[in-house]
């Protein structure tokens, strides 16, 4: 305020209030700044009524969604009742169809019509009678004080709410609602109404083209809800896996039902690391689907920048716990995973620990913490794993160690392991499916029970993102750290770019950069010590020679140029990474893990030149 300027509408936060302040310097007739005028004001039921309405606008679009797409009359409306109910977090509710000149309950929730019809007008007439009867709405906030009703009713109550179910100007049904009395939650709004009345409206056309489907489609209605209900499910889920050098993926889910509870997904962060994430809902069909439907738009609108899988669950915990619409549990393990370092953070939220092969040895990856929206207050604790060459990671729900077999003895963690063991040198895909194959066999002809759900991460150095150019062919070589092999290694290369039909100055060039590169490796990496271990790969295109250096030791150092100009004077001496970066056409490193270097060396063939004897 020093500058005499104003301030307005500055956001303060105080513990869980929300406030605008508005600052005003005061002066007098000579200039002179006398005081100030501070207005505050609490903003934070406002922004709480701001984030409930836009998560109802989104929430709304996804209900929209779902219940167009399913033709089943039975389950759209017990969808439509269970999402109304827990819009207003109402005990009983009730879904009429006109038939006729009457209207039958076709759906309930603790409200049948021998109590339903003890809420009526003293006129005698019920309320959804006199909805049906003047096509509007009728809310009754407070029953027992409200004159026109009969109060003479077994289940007190606190208010109700009956809304006409309209196509264009008919009445097709009518919803009707109502909160016992003592209820905690506060009390029905105007917004919840408006709420509800949009919901209703748009359930409208699905309920009547329901309808007109049950009565012409009967003998073809299971066929299409399964197909409709599958698109649905395959749709919340990730249409691609992640795409990374030296990590495989491989993901499969098959719900139980129409529309499966289980999700998995996957985050993409600016430094390159990947969020995974894998969550059972409670409950099973198209109830847990829609929310799961929730549950997605939640997270990525929340997830995105959080790089702590602890802070990141802290924060959906609250949201969840919080939010006045979603009212179930959601166990959730989610883990990120750095693709340069192999470090995997994990936090876990009352899910099934991910299980981690590595060097013939199971770990599981667990941690302490509750289902997301069980408690606010709960602590998460994150932990994290060094991945190494080979191992293969297992994220999965329970529906995949659950299932049983005939005489009742179920697959289990233990069956689990097994097919990891045993296919462990496979891809992170094909690993995956070999586990499904195996739960599928050992149920046999048993149903099953619930949701299963994999996602499955492999380390691999040689692994190349699907759709990348693959090479023609590989050829590996893995020596000692002792200079004796490095003529070894020289004629294996002049052999190889002899063969792709490189000039003989440049079959010259690239024998001198890798001998330096072998001899830096020898020195710095393993400082002079012969019991090390060094890995070349080349890896042969049709337009170019690609060489990936590994060793296991601390990393290799870069030199400067000594001098020597001749190859049979180079053993050992290293020429520096500056020859290495001119002769070849494109250098680069990488840091694999704790310890070891990876150096990539590539080499164009000359425009005339091609591939020969391969």
């Amino acid at each position: 305020l020093q500058t005499g300027k104003s301030y307005l509408n500055q956001e303060v936060t105080h513990g869980e209030r929300i406030y605008l302040v508005n600052a005003t310097p005061v002066f007098n007739g000579d200039r002179d700044r006398i005081g100030t005028v501070l207005v505050i004001r609490d903003f934070t039921e406002i922004q709480k009524s701001n984030r409930i309405k836009t998560q109802r606008l989104e929430i709304i679009s996804q209900v929209n969604v779902i219940i167009k797409s399913i033709t089943d009359l039975d389950n759209l409306l017990s969808v439509l009742m269970q999402f109304i109910l827990n819009v207003v977090n109402a005990d009983m509710g009730a879904i009429q169809l006109q038939a006729g000149k009457k209207l039958l309950t076709k759906v309930h929730g603790n409200f049948p019509d021998k109590i339903r019809r003890e809420y009526q007008f003293k006129s005698g007439e019920t309320i959804s009678e006199f909805v049906s009867r003047n096509k509007d709405l009728c809310f009754i906030e407070d029953y027992h004080s409200d004159p026109r009703v009969n109060p003479d009713v077994k289940i007190l109550i606190e208010s109700y709410v009956c809304i006409p179910i309209m196509v264009k100007n008919d009445l097709i049904g009518v919803v009707s609602i109502a909160r016992k009395y003592g209820n905690s939650h506060p009390k029905v709004t105007q917004d919840d109404i408006r709420t509800l009345t949009t919901i209703t409206s748009l359930s409208g056309t699905a309920i009547q083209n329901a309808l007109l489907f049950q009565e012409t489609l009967k003998k073809q209605r299971l066929d299409q809800e399964l197909r409709i209900a599958t698109e649905i499910h395959t749709k919340l889920l990730p249409s691609q896996l992640p795409q990374l050098d030296q990590v495989s993926f491989g993901a499969i889910s098959v719900p139980a039902r129409e529309i499966g509870g289980d999700y998995y997904d996957f985050f993409y962060f600016e430094n390159g690391s990947v969020g995974i994430c894998v969550a059972d809902i409670v409950g099973k069909g198209i109830p847990a689907g829609l929310f799961m439907a929730m549950l997605k738009s939640l997270l990525h609108s929340q997830l995105q920048g959080i790089v702590s899988p602890c802070e990141a669950l802290q924060k959906v915990n609250e949201l969840l716990y919080r939010d006045p619409v979603i009212n179930k549990f959601v166990p959730l393990f989610y883990a990120i995973l750095d693709p340069d370092t192999l470090i995997l953070r994990y936090c876990n939220a009352g899910h099934e620990p991910a299980l981690r092969l590595s060097n013939g040895q199971f770990d599981m990856l667990d941690s302490d913490g509750l289902p997301l929206g069980a408690l606010l207050e709960t602590e998460y604790v994150e932990r994290q794993v060094q991945l190494q060459e080979r191992d293969v990671l297992v994220f999965f729900t329970d529906g995949v160690v659950d299932v049983r077999n005939g005489r009742g003895h179920s697959f289990g963690v233990n069956g689990l392991k097994a097919v990891m063991e045993k296919y462990h040198d496979q891809s992170a895909k094909g690993i995956t499916e070999k586990i499904y194959s195996h739960v599928v066999q050992y149920m046999k002809s048993t149903p099953q029970p619930d949701d299963i759900t994999l996602v499955t991460l492999k380390v691999d150095q040689n692994h190349r993102p699907v759709g990348e150019e693959q090479p023609l062919k590989v050829k590996k070589i893995r020596v000692a750290s002792s200079t004796k092999h490095i003529k070894k290694v020289r004629a294996e290369v002049e052999q190889i770019t002899t063969e792709m039909g490189f000039p003989s100055e440049d079959v010259f060039n690239i024998k001198l950069a890798i001998n330096e590169a072998h001899a830096n490796v020898i020195e710095h990496a393993y400082a002079g010590s012969d019991t090390g271990e060094i890995l070349f790969q080349f890896l042969i295109f049709k337009d170019r020679l690609e060489v990936v250096i590994k060793d296991f030791g601390q990393g290799v150092g870069q030199k400067t140029i000594k001098g020597e100009d001749h190859l049979d004077e180079l053993e050992g001496s290293g020429l520096g990474v500056f020859l290495i970066k001119t002769v070849m056409d494109k250098v680069r490193y990488k840091r694999t893990a704790k310890v070891g270097t990876e150096l990539w060396l590539t080499k164009f063939l000359p425009s005339n030149s091609s591939t020969q004897n391969l």
